[in-house]
């Protein structure tokens, strides 16, 4: 399984950039760019939460594709079926409770973040006024 999963979680990570990177998760403070201000931890908490859930997407999907691959190839052993049938469960769960807290997170920031700030009423679309 090992074997199977590390190869394609590496070429995954490889070949995204802003994933493998983590590029432009902290929009300032760096050489250049804008002082921090408030806004700037409200837009680096949605860019950190954005990459968690694709790169936790990702994942649930190549788990999905290796516990599928096991259950085709289970072969009729009883243990083998039920051990991928529990692998895509435990990776569905793992999903949904990724979703949940996201959408605890969405609407905690919600909550703390005045509407009247933002324009539209997303905490995740606040601009800065110097950048």
């Amino acid at each position: 399984m090992v074997r199977v999963f590390l190869p394609l979680l590496v070429a995954v990570v490889s070949f995204m950039p802003s994933m493998a990177l983590a590029a432009g998760l902290v929009p300032c403070g760096g050489p250049g760019e804008t002082a921090c201000e408030f806004c700037h931890v409200v837009s680096l908490m949605d860019n950190v939460v954005t990459w968690l859930v694709a790169v936790l997407g990702t994942i649930t999907a190549i788990l999905f594709i290796v516990s599928g691959m096991r259950l085709v190839t289970s072969g009729g052993n009883p243990a083998a079926k039920q051990s991928a049938k529990s692998m895509m469960v435990n990776a569905a769960i793992g999903f949904a409770i990724v979703l949940a807290a996201w959408l605890i997170i969405d609407f905690v920031m919600k909550s703390l973040v005045d509407s009247d700030d933002l324009g539209s009423g997303f905490w995740n679309t606040i601009s800065c006024s110097g950048g």
